[in-house]
């Protein structure tokens, strides 16, 4: 073949491979009104990304899809395009506030049990109190006292759906948990929010705020104790009660009932004989006060453990409660509290003083050392089947740390309800495991792990496992092996949320060490994605429920990894082009817009890094930079508009 032919060669096979690629290129154009050039990893393309997704946003016809999607964008325009910004979380709030309205607070049903969905309102107001505190705090205001007033009018006309409830105890309790979530952002306007907090209903929160506040400021919490209890000092004693957790430094209150809230506690943290003091002087006047009165009737309908007692009863209780700590920290107080439990207790009737002996009985069982012996004792005494069960699983539920697995999965299957039986035995595994990964057993904690059915159970604790293997090797070897195998489960599941979630915590973990299984795994978890109808991913919690004859139990997890936003993240800062790309997959638009924005915000806080690193070069010597009096005309994105 001379060199002519075999140039003429060449020039067709060129264009031949070009007409290829051409045509291939037109195979892999997306669809009409999706055209976009190649994605580059910059601040102006990343703010152009989120424009799109703030239109995007307006054709969403789901308030509870679409208003986070315009948080989000929101949140990251602030500092770049404050005015769209403000519009557009001032619209989120309106559409959440007319929500609201139409709706109310909802709920849905979970394994048996009610949980409540989010106040959109809150939503939107978290984010306005990053940027705008003075701005958060007026709304919050109008709407508490629009809330306040209606629950007021509702329960004069009877109209009210909870008639236990009190006037303004669900806002009390939002309110105090936008409070806890703004401590690390703006101190002092969770702060101010935490004290309108006093005009509603003491609960459980209040406890829970002071632990998270005296993580960083302990000066600030114990004042903000003294506070709650002046202003709470008359409120029931069953709510009461909530603050007794905070100045013994104690993960639960003394609570009358079975059923108690737990807190986390700063690390280091110690009680305070001062406020011991403060909380038992309270707790004593109020029994003082009712043991020189005649013995009210119930009035409001609260109950201990179901039963209906009068205050006198409810507070015999609580000094009984009470009488170990004073005896052990404050035994100044001791010879006062019992005497006056005495008086209190020669009030009740014969039925009363039974029903309050019968629940202390309850409580020591729980507390009291050798309580789970007890239990087991208890349980073959019973004779009713039914409640041989319940008190078998009330025994496995509070068995201590100490007792062998093995011994527990034996009692779990004396069990002879068939449903109660799988849930302990899912119980049982599943505190093991978590046991034995604190312990860093974690073959053991694998083993236990596979044992159990629930995908997202199973999948949580493998996700913990993983974690826990990456921290203790720094490898990503038995983390690998793990998330794999967890991973090859899930693909033989069927299409489900779990399955989804799973396969995203998955992806949380390999995006630390494995960038190619990482991706490969997201298409997967796009997939299911896809093919789920209606799939909300809103929250990253895990449920489990223990239900038996007459009694429940309820435990939550949170999982980092089960995030459909943080695991786009991660991926983006792999691989932007990349993550961008499969992010557009998803098919549902509120999906879609959500993940699309978590890869633009990487950009935008590389961008802002970027621009925090830069230093501003100096004057030449002997020059001065010039000045002005005079101000450049304000552009449209720093004027702010009127707030509401």
């Amino acid at each position: 073949m001379n060199t002519y032919r075999l140039k003429s060669l060449s020039i067709l096979i060129a264009l031949s491979l070009l007409f290829s690629f051409s045509v291939a290129a037109q195979d892999l154009k997306p669809p009409a009104g999706q055209e976009a050039r190649h994605p580059i990893c910059n601040e102006e393309s990343a703010i152009s990304i989120v424009d799109q997704q703030v239109e995007e946003a307006k054709k969403i016809d789901q308030p509870r899809k679409q208003i986070p999607v315009m948080i989000r964008a929101a949140d990251l325009l602030w500092s770049r395009r404050e005015s769209t910004a403000r519009k557009t979380l001032s619209d989120a709030f309106d559409i959440a506030e007319q929500y609201f309205k139409d709706k109310g607070d909802e709920a849905s049903e979970q394994q048996g049990l009610r949980i409540s969905y989010e106040d959109l309102r809150f939503m939107v107001m978290r984010t306005i109190a990053r940027h705008d505190a003075a701005w958060a705090k007026k709304l919050a205001t109008r709407i508490g006292e629009e809330t306040k007033r209606d629950a007021e009018e509702k329960a004069k006309t009877g109209s009210a759906k909870n008639q236990l409830q009190r006037p303004g105890e669900e806002f009390g309790r939002k309110l105090l948990s936008m409070a806890r979530d703004l401590l690390t952002v703006d101190r002092a306007t969770a702060l101010t929010l935490a004290r309108n907090s006093f005009v509603y209903p003491l609960t459980h929160l209040t406890a829970s705020f002071l632990f998270e506040l005296g993580k960083t400021d302990r000066r600030a919490a114990d004042e903000f104790y003294r506070a709650a209890v002046k202003n709470y000092q008359n409120a029931a004693i069953e709510d009461f009660l909530f603050l007794s957790a905070y100045p013994f430094a104690m993960n639960r209150a003394l609570s009358a009932n079975q059923s108690s809230y737990g807190f986390t506690l700063p690390e280091n943290f110690a009680a305070s004989a001062g406020l011991q003091q403060l909380f038992i002087e309270a707790i004593l006047l109020r029994a003082e006060a009712n043991a020189n009165m005649p013995d009210p009737a119930v009035t409001d309908g609260r109950t201990v453990d179901g039963l209906q007692m009068p205050e006198t009863a409810r507070l015999v209780i609580a000094l009984t409660r009470l009488e170990p700590l004073v005896a052990e920290q404050q035994p100044a107080y001791l010879e006062r509290l019992i005497n006056l439990k005495q008086q209190l207790n020669a009030k009740l009737t014969t039925e009363t003083r039974a029903s309050t002996t019968s629940v202390l009985n309850s409580r020591n069982r729980f507390d009291e050392p050798g309580g789970f012996q007890r239990n087991l004792d208890d349980y073959e005494r019973e004779a009713n089947p039914k409640r041989r069960d319940s008190l078998l699983a009330f025994a496995l539920m509070n068995a201590p740390t100490s007792e062998p697995t093995d011994r527990l999965i034996s009692l779990a299957g004396k069990v002879a309800d068939e449903t109660l039986r799988n849930q302990l035995l899912h119980f049982i595994y599943f505190k093991n495991t978590q046991k034995a990964i604190k312990d860093e057993a974690l073959e053991e904690a694998a083993q236990l792990a596979g044992k159990i059915d629930r995908l997202d159970l199973r999948a949580y604790l493998t996700y913990e496992i993983a974690a826990a293997s990456l921290k203790k090797t720094g490898n990503g070897g038995r983390a690998g092996e793990v998330l794999s195998e967890v991973a090859q489960l899930a693909y033989k599941s069927d299409n489900t949320g779990e399955k989804a979630r799973t396969l995203l915590g998955v992806v949380h973990l390999f995006a630390k060490f494995d960038r190619l299984r990482a991706f490969e795994v997201m298409a997967e978890a796009v997939k299911t994605i896809n093919r789920i109808e209606n799939a909300d991913f809103s929250s990253t919690a895990v449920h489990q429920m223990i239900k038996g004859d007459g009694f429940s139990s309820f435990y939550s997890f949170t999982v980092e990894g089960f995030s459909l936003e943080k695991s786009f993240r991660l991926l983006a800062s792999l691989d932007f082009d990349g993550a961008l790309s499969m992010a557009k997959n998803l098919e549902e638009r509120s999906q879609r817009t959500i993940a699309v924005i978590a890869v633009a915000a990487i950009c935008l806080e590389n961008a802002g890094k970027l621009k925090k690193s830069e230093k501003r070069p100096e004057a030449p010597k002997g020059r001065k930079e010039e000045t002005s009096d005079h101000k450049k005309p304000a552009s449209d994105d720093q004027k702010k508009p009127p707030t509401k």
